[in-house]
Formats: structure tokens, C-alpha cells, sequence
């Protein structure tokens, strides 16, 4: 079997309760992700090794068309399928012509897939109802949930993964270094593979002078960006844009039913639910009718 390596990108936010953020990122793709996200910053002149994070960017127009074409890379990378006839996919970059104004340019086409995947998991109680007696097994425990079912459900015998990295935003706030052991116990199928060297790269933001701080903030504006648009926050800037199709397929669940999308599969939001000691992993847009993704 010819696995794919990936990397797994984690982040978390504690915004109207606690939700992990997994994007999965083939290394062969790495690095022109990282062009395009600079692309982006050059063009608003954000220098590359600048932190800039999610939060507050709804009410800033400056920010949010930054977000917004972040969100436009995002919609892409994570696609399965491209349904164009010439089979390119356009961003339409809303140019930095000055503070707050902005025409729009076509400045990326997209040529290929990158088959990234997207896993949002909320946890509404904050993991208050969960019995382990520290907070980084909590986190720790509960990330492997998520990891395992979404290399279960989303890759398959013909697009088999090889997990040999993780990227965590920091874990001075766990009380301790990350347990690596702890991600990745238990058995898994035969088409995911854990490599036996796997590392965890939890550097802090602000202790990050490379690429990886700009992937780090990317995840961070996905993670609250998706995290917005189920709390249906306002976004008079409409930043959230290039999620409005996602996110209405997601609630008609034809992401998980409909193997034509061009996002069968590569993106998830799910809760984590604990009745009777018992925990379960249904859809964020549940229908009891209807089967969940992980």
C-alpha cells in the first residue's frame, strides 16, 4: 500500500465551549501552501514572520478581507474534486488598493488538487463533564479521538495516510509537554499508518521565526472562522464568504452523503457528547435519522 505522508495541524479555541481544530496537510503540499498564504500577506503587506490571529477580525475591514482570502485558499485545498471544465480554480483576491478599499483582481489559479482534510470537534461543556484529573490528558485524550475517526472516515484502502508529524499552537497552558504517546495509543486500520519517529513540533507563537508560525495562524483563522459562522456571529464585512457553501452543505449533509461533492469527505464538524458515562461523536447538524461522520 502507497501511503500518503500528512501532517496534522492542531489548533484550539475555548470561545462558546471547547473545539478542536485538525487540518491534515500532505507534506508534497506544504510548501505551496506556504506560497500561496504568502502570496496573500505580500499583497496586504503583513510581513511574513507577523502573528496575525483570528480574533477581532469580524469587526475590522482590513482584517477580514485578509480572513476572507485566506478562507478562499482554505475552500480550495480541502476539495477532493474540482468541477470545472478546465478543471482551474480562481481566487479572486480583494486588492490592497489602500485602507479599506478594495477592488478585485484574479491573482491565484489553482491547477491541481492539494486533498487536504478539516475536522472541527466542539466539546460545549469546556470537557468539564469529562473525569480525567488533568487538563492536557483531557485535551490529549480528546484529540485522538477526533484524529482516529477522521483517519477512519475520511481516507480509505485508496488514498491510504502516513501520519509523521504534529504541530500544536503552544502547551504551556497543559501544565506539561504534550504526550505524544497519548495521541496516537490504540489500534488502527490498515490504511493509516503512524510513523514510528512521528515528532510534535509545540512551540509557542511567539517563540516561531519560520513558515510554520504563518501555517500556525492559518489554522487559527480557520478554526475561528468556522467556529463563527455555527455561532452565526456578525460578519458585516462578510469575511466568512468562501465558507457560506460549505457550511450550508454541511447542514443538508451532503458532504457525507453526496460522493460527487467536491468535498466528499474533507471536512467535519462534530460534537463530542457524554450521557450515561457513554461518549458519542454526532454531527454538529444532527438529524437522528441520519448517520454521523466520525
Amino acid at each position: 500500500m502507497d501511503y500518503r505522508k500528512y501532517e496534522v495541524w492542531h489548533d484550539e479555541s475555548k470561545e462558546g465551549g471547547y473545539h478542536h481544530g485538525l487540518l491534515f496537510i500532505p507534506v508534497d503540499k506544504k510548501e505551496e501552501i506556504i506560497k500561496l498564504l504568502k502570496k496573500i500577506r505580500k499583497e496586504y503587506n503583513i510581513e511574513y514572520n507577523h502573528d496575525f490571529k483570528f480574533a477581532g477580525s469580524l469587526k475590522k475591514k482590513f482584517n477580514s478581507q485578509v480572513i476572507n482570502n485566506f478562507l478562499s485558499v482554505f475552500a480550495h485545498i480541502i476539495k477532493c474534486r474540482i468541477n470545472y471544465k478546465k478543471n482551474i480554480y480562481p481566487i479572486k483576491i480583494l486588492k490592497n488598493n489602500g485602507p479599506y478599499r478594495g477592488g478585485v483582481e484574479t491573482i491565484l489559479e489553482l491547477e491541481e488538487l492539494f486533498e487536504c482534510k478539516f475536522a472541527l470537534l466542539r466539546i460545549k461543556d469546556n470537557m468539564n463533564s469529562m473525569y480525567f484529573d488533568t487538563y492536557a490528558k483531557k485535551v490529549e485524550t480528546t484529540f485522538r479521538f477526533v484524529l482516529k475517526s477522521c483517519c477512519h472516515s475520511m481516507f480509505n484502502n485508496e488514498n491510504p495516510i502516513e501520519i509523521i508529524k504534529f504541530y500544536f499552537d503552544g502547551d504551556e497552558h497543559h501544565g506539561k509537554k504534550i504526550d505524544i504517546s497519548n495521541l496516537i495509543k490504540g489500534e488502527v486500520k490498515e490504511h493509516i499508518k503512524i510513523n514510528k519517529n512521528i515528532d510534535i513540533d509545540s512551540r509557542q507563537i511567539n517563540q516561531r521565526d519560520d513558515d510554520t508560525k504563518i501555517l500556525m495562524n492559518f489554522v487559527d483563522n480557520i478554526i475561528g472562522s468556522c467556529r463563527s459562522i455555527l455561532n452565526d456571529e456578525s460578519d458585516e464585512n462578510n469575511a466568512l464568504f468562501p465558507l457560506r457553501e460549505i457550511h450550508e452543505r454541511l447542514k443538508d449533509n451532503l458532504l457525507i452523503l453526496n460522493e460527487n461533492s467536491e468535498w466528499y469527505k474533507s471536512i467535519s464538524f462534530s460534537d463530542l457528547v457524554i450521557e450515561n458515562e457513554n461518549i458519542s461523536f454526532p454531527d454538529i447538524f444532527r438529524n437522528p435519522q441520519q448517520g454521523t461522520l466520525l
